[in-house]
């Protein structure tokens, strides 16, 4: 979905997103400084989350979810406020539970879970994956050199209007805890921090590990190239660094599987094992095989401001390369992260082109893998013929390299969301809204998740799509049994039908709807009353 910024009052918005980029450019041009470089450091990263933020506030209060898979995630969320157990309360599909749970943060605090407090979170996280690689190339090159390696990110991530982009997606929180983990093993292999420290980067890493294996399975290369990263940095500190390597594995290791062990442990006491294994990892594997692989051009064609980010970074990553080649030395901390940096990488185009799916928000997989390719050729080039952490022009020169594409492509692009065009609700969710209230339970038969959140109910079954239950493939009567029987011991107040002209990808009754179900149109015959149709959209009220 390509949408794209435009509100009643440009002028506030490019004035203040202005200011809040020039602030960060202005900081991170700035060389490294001697004196109060931590109050400096703490000004950069909160004038990075500033750029973020007041660059896209105006979608943050967009009204309606802008990419499906959005709506699903939250409407789980919602699910799991009455019942958080995974694949028993809820089912996120090929997303990991965490992906939901993680929305319930801003609940605690007494917001409203919704389209807001959604990507909020997911800004949230963006931000945290930020400054770990901050720190990442801090601990490794310096603190000038970082403030350059987090520019590239944080310009696509802020000025970028495309939808996939902005909205909450499944990738965010996977990039967050592989980012995390990237962060502590550059301490790690620094050698340096007292025997406390090093140990909870030890316990920090592996409980994101553990963490990673259920926010996205797609995100699984990732996960296993930090983790080679990570048990890299502990085998070649040098052991006078080290305070115990094999502790310092031992607490990584323990802490991996404390995650894990408690999700098996939970699914085999409530009797969910079989539903979480099924759903989850089975289905990815048959998710992946409908289709061919994505091919190259998907990296360059799919979203606007992402080629000029990738094609800027591969330029930058080549010349390097080149230039490295001549270099006869490079220290043991630059040949880790070098090595960690081109794995990463590759572990990051394999996640997204073995997908088997051209959705571009799978290509945020790779923005920090390739921040760090050229945070580490920054890094290593600055003893030669690139003083970049100590002249003003080399830095600007880079981050305008980087900010006049992106800002160019960003600025003409089209307009497409406009916040007062359209109204909090459609006709047809007002007409559902008639019928049931915040906390009733309701099934939507039909992918429009959307439904569940712009009216707060709760779903009665653990489905937020109908995917699964309506396309052939070896699990769909599992499916369809598992959703029946979820039916009747959670009666909903209303079961809504939109397949219907202009729905999202369903929108043929006669192939797709409910008659086409017939253990669902029977239950629905049985104990529901057709009350209303508006634009195609049935709704049944119970009798």
């Amino acid at each position: 979905m390509a949408y794209s910024l435009h509100f009643a009052q440009p002028i506030a918005y490019y004035l203040s997103g202005g200011i809040a980029l020039f602030a960060f450019v202005a900081l991170a041009v700035v060389p490294s400084r001697r004196t109060r470089e931590a109050a400096f450091e703490v000004a950069f990263l909160l004038s990075a989350c500033a750029a973020l933020f007041v660059c896209r506030w105006p979608v943050i209060f967009w009204p309606h979810q802008m990419n499906p898979d959005e709506s699903g995630m939250i409407a789980c969320a919602l699910k799991a406020m009455v019942d958080i157990v995974p694949w028993r309360g809820f089912d996120a599909g090929t997303s990991g539970p965490l992906n939901c749970d993680v929305l319930l943060i801003p609940a605690l605090f007494g917001a409203p879970l919704g389209y807001v407090s959604a990507r909020m979170t997911g800004l949230c996280l963006i931000a945290g994956a930020v400054a770990a690689l901050y720190y990442t190339v801090k601990w490794i090159y310096g603190a000038s050199i970082a403030r350059l390696a987090v520019v590239a990110p944080v310009l696509l991530l802020a000025i970028t209007k495309f939808g996939d982009f902005v909205s909450y997606s499944s990738e965010l929180l996977s990039i967050f805890l592989t980012t995390v983990v990237l962060a502590a093993a550059a301490y790690l292999v620094r050698g340096a921090g007292a025997r406390s420290s090093r140990l909870i980067a030890c316990a920090t890493s592996g409980l994101c590990l553990g963490c990673a294996a259920f926010a996205k399975l797609q995100a699984a290369p990732l996960v296993l190239a930090v983790l080679v990263a990570g048990v890299a940095a502990i085998r070649i500190t040098p052991a006078r660094l080290s305070t115990d390597k094999r502790m310092e594995a031992f607490v990584m290791l323990a802490s991996l599987l404390a995650v894990p062990l408690a999700m098996l442990i939970t699914l085999c006491a409530t009797g969910g094992l079989a539903d979480a294994i099924i759903p989850y990892f089975k289905m990815a594997f048959v998710y992946v095989g409908l289709k061919p692989p994505v091919g190259v051009s998907f990296f360059f064609v799919s979203a606007r401001e992402y080629p000029a980010f990738l094609l800027c970074s591969l330029v930058i990553m080549l010349t390097g390369a080149i230039a490295l080649a001549w270099r006869p030395h490079i220290p043991r901390i630059g040949i880790w992260a070098s090595l960690s940096s081109v794995l990463l990488f590759l572990a990051s185009v394999f996640a997204i082109y073995q997908a088997h799916r051209p959705f571009p928000h799978y290509l945020l997989f790779s923005v920090i893998p390739v921040s760090f390719c050229v945070a580490n050729v920054l890094g290593l080039m600055r003893p030669g013929n690139l003083p970049i952490d100590r002249k003003v022009l080399p830095r600007a020169l880079f981050i305008g390299w980087f900010l006049i594409p992106i800002a160019i492509i960003a600025l003409n692009s089209p307009a497409g969301l406009d916040l007062k065009a359209f109204p909090p609700m459609s006709k047809e969710v007002q007409a559902v809204s008639r019928y049931v209230k915040a906390g009733d339970r309701m099934v939507v038969w039909g992918w429009s998740a959307d439904y569940y959140v712009k009216t707060s109910t709760i779903m009665s079954t653990r489905d937020s799509g109908i995917w699964a239950l309506v396309e052939p493939g070896p699990y769909r009567e599992y499916f369809r049994e598992r959703f029946m029987s979820d039916l009747r011991k959670n009666p909903p107040r209303a079961v809504v039908d939109t397949v219907a002209p202009g729905a999202f990808s369903y929108d043929n009754r006669a192939t797709h709807g409910i008659e086409t179900f017939p253990p669902l149109d029977t239950f629905v015959q049985e104990h529901y009353l057709l009350r209303e149709e508006v634009a195609g959209v049935r709704i049944f009220v119970a009798k």
